[in-house]
């Protein structure tokens, strides 16, 4: 059954059957997954553009330019510290993970999903950094709307800082591996034990027997959120009088809206 044969049914509703009208459904929500998959990774290539420009690290040309390169592990990284702060630690990852194992049905090579594992995995932490920096300046009332460009020149210090350091995989041939939680006994964080000339961070030490399986920051972190989001409806309330429209009230720069916890952002590029 084509989509251009559902498009003819469904403008005849008498015609179309329950089947037809679910199958409708199932393509229509999964091309609105592709569309925003695809609107959001551009909104992180452009924003890695932005911050090249800034900070200089390596990028391609044309198609290739955030693929096995610096660029790419500032996206990754950025991307995921992005979704930790904005969402959660739990959403970003799940999302990261999804996004690879899609990456593994268009045989994507060993090497460059262990990269972006890795990267993602980075990008988490400077996720949680910022989450506490934040509530340590600013508390429980958070304006993450007003906050929104220091909050992405924060992330994107951070990435450039650690990938300066050495700690992003910029080469899918770097022999760095992740690995998840689930099948770590030895690590708290996922990244593999790492080569002795790149130190590593203290969430990839050892874990004692009597630890907690979160870090002390990620307990924070939850701590933070559950706070935040008691308030979150207070805040939304606020945001929609002052954008009760998009057409009353749209920003004049370059940009898009995103809905985020309820609350409508207008998002520059």
């Amino acid at each position: 059954m084509t989509i251009d044969f559902l498009k003819q049914k469904i403008s005849d509703m008498k015609d179309i059957t329950q089947e037809q009208l679910a199958q409708l459904k199932k393509i229509a929500k999964q091309e609105a997954k592709k569309r925003a998959e695809t609107f959001f990774s551009n909104k992180m290539v452009n924003h890695t553009k932005h911050y090249q420009k800034k900070y200089e690290f390596d990028m391609g040309k044309n198609n290739d330019l955030t693929w096995n390169n610096e660029g790419d592990a500032f996206k990754h990284t950025y991307m995921q510290a992005f979704l930790t702060v904005f969402s959660s630690e739990e959403i970003a990852q799940k999302l990261g993970d999804m996004h690879e194992n899609d990456g593994k049905d268009r045989n994507q090579p060993s090497g460059e999903e262990n990269m972006d594992l890795w990267n993602n995995n980075q990008g988490r932490k400077i996720g949680l950094e910022v989450t506490n920096e934040l509530f340590n300046e600013y508390g429980y009332n958070i304006n993450y709307f007003e906050l929104y460009p220091t909050i992405k020149n924060m992330i994107a210090k951070k990435v450039h800082q650690r990938m300066k350091a050495g700690k992003l995989i910029t080469n899918p041939n770097d022999k760095r591996r992740y690995v998840p939680k689930n099948k770590s006994a030895t690590t708290t964080g996922q990244d593999a034990p790492i080569s002795s000339s790149i130190s590593s961070d203290s969430v990839t030490q050892p874990k004692l027997q009597n630890q907690s399986s979160k870090t002390s920051s990620q307990n924070f972190s939850d701590i933070i959120r559950q706070k935040y989001k008691s308030q979150q409806s207070e805040n939304n309330k606020k945001f929609n009088r002052i954008f009760k429209s998009h057409n009353t009230s749209t920003p004049t720069g370059s940009g898009h809206w995103v809905t985020i916890n309820g609350a409508h952002i207008f998002i520059e590029d």
